[in-house]
């Protein structure tokens, strides 16, 4: 599914890039299907010298997730938001793990990790993570996050609304 979805990327969201990171959000929405509809979460390291991506980890996150998950940043009510997904490989499972959290601290902001590994199949038929293979995290400002959160909220509401506008125009 990642594969095909990579193919399918079509209007950037959202991007913040730091010295050897970037973080970038794009839009998945394919019209009806809910299990087709996604907002890409990307983290990518770069070599600062070269510019060259060293590393990629995506997650899928649904857009009502991805919704709650702004209101709650907007709204200050966020603590930690985890979202689990898991994929059919030709080389068995894949497990994607995001989480968002604040720094307890409160001194970077938030916090966003993706985590990807071997996944092993449940009999509910979700994917859960065997074995971490690769990690990556960013950390952004209390700024940074609101300004990522309207962002997102306003494209996911634009988009909602666009669909609901081509259903009264077919019907």
């Amino acid at each position: 599914m990642a594969e095909d979805q990579n193919k399918k990327h079509k209007h950037q969201i959202y991007k913040y890039v730091t010295k050897t990171q970037i973080l970038s959000l794009t839009d998945l929405l394919n019209g009806d299907d809910t299990k087709k509809c996604k907002i890409a979460v990307s983290l990518i390291k770069y070599d600062q010298n070269t510019h060259k991506a060293l590393e990629t980890l995506d997650h899928y996150l649904n857009p009502l997730d991805a919704k709650f998950i702004c209101w709650e940043v907007l709204t200050n009510a966020f603590t930690e938001y985890k979202d689990y997904k898991g994929s059919k490989r030709d080389e068995g499972h894949q497990a994607r793990i995001l989480t968002v959290k604040r720094d307890p601290d409160k001194k970077r902001g938030y916090i966003l990790i993706l985590d990807q590994g071997e996944g092993q199949p449940t009999d509910q038929g979700a994917v859960m993570m065997k074995k971490k293979e690769s990690s990556q995290w960013i950390c952004l400002s209390e700024q940074d996050m609101k300004k990522l959160a309207l962002a997102l909220l306003d494209y996911i509401r634009a988009w909602e609304i666009k669909q609901m506008l081509t259903k009264t125009i077919e019907t």
